[in-house]
């Protein structure tokens, strides 16, 4: 999708903390347009319910799978850290959700860190066992991300877009029962793994980068430099005041926020 975004396929697309920064580190010139705060409870890191793993540190030597770039990346980055281990104290095992799944069922790896709906699938499927999710990780959200050209001619537009998708979470939440058979419908999912997965996703405002996001964003930018998983270190500058020479503006009184390159 950032791809998508960086060559002008799409204009506007909302992603995990993570996907941004590996695509600024390969040079895809992306702003963000937007955030949405974290919702620590819809990703976790899975074991199987027999397993002789409980607690993070106990990951120690042990095959994890997960998405390479993904939120969850970050989720298990920040687990580890929090447990006093560094990445390279795990075995990392890089699948695609679907056959993440597959291994984990299999047998094949010791642990799987996971977003939702995978997440609540898995659960209402069974035999799995919830060893943390996203709270007191500081994780920094979600986010919406666009071109720099196609942000500097369409501030307005962008603005009326992203209070358009506030008002449509507030509304699925709100109506939840039609919204749960919409969802199952489009997704191709259960029921009951939708009802899930909006129990894990409370309803939120998207709203401009916070300086409080930026920070937190540049901490992440900054782990994953540090245990080497991207090639460069990245700088975000504030997302309030005056703008730097990095920020570009995106309407009278409002700033997107711009990873650049330090050098």
């Amino acid at each position: 999708m950032l791809e998508a975004l960086n060559v002008g396929s799409i204009d506007i697309g909302s992603t995990g903390d993570i996907p941004p920064i590996f695509a600024q580190a390969a040079g895809a010139d992306l702003v963000y347009i937007g955030a949405e705060p974290p919702k620590p409870k819809a990703e976790v890191i899975l074991v199987a319910q027999g397993s002789p793993i409980h607690n993070v540190a106990e990951l120690k030597g042990k095959k994890v799978a997960f998405q390479k770039g993904s939120s969850s990346h970050n989720l298990l980055l920040r687990a580890l850290q929090l447990a006093g281990l560094k990445f390279s104290d795990i075995q990392p095992v890089y699948l695609a959700p679907a056959d993440a799944r597959a291994a984990f069922q299999q047998g094949n790896v010791d642990a799987w860190a996971i977003w939702d709906p995978y997440y609540s699938a898995a659960l209402l499927q069974g035999g799995v066992r919830v060893l943390t999710d996203g709270t007191d990780l500081k994780q920094t959200g979600s986010f919406y991300l666009a071109s720099r050209p196609y942000a500097e001619r369409n501030g307005a537009f962008i603005e009326g877009v992203l209070d358009t998708f506030t008002q449509a979470d507030a509304l699925t939440h709100s109506q939840r029962a039609q919204s749960i058979t919409l969802l199952a419908k489009t997704m191709g999912l259960p029921e009951a793994v939708i009802d899930s997965y909006l129990d894990h996703r409370p309803p939120t405002a998207v709203t401009p980068v916070s300086a409080e996001t930026a920070a937190r964003q540049q901490q992440t930018a900054d782990l994953f430099y540090e245990n080497k998983l991207v090639p460069k270190k990245l700088i975000s500058g504030p997302a309030s005041g005056s703008p730097p020479p990095h920020k570009e503006r995106n309407h009278e009184s409002e700033y997107v926020l711009v990873f650049t390159d330090p050098w």
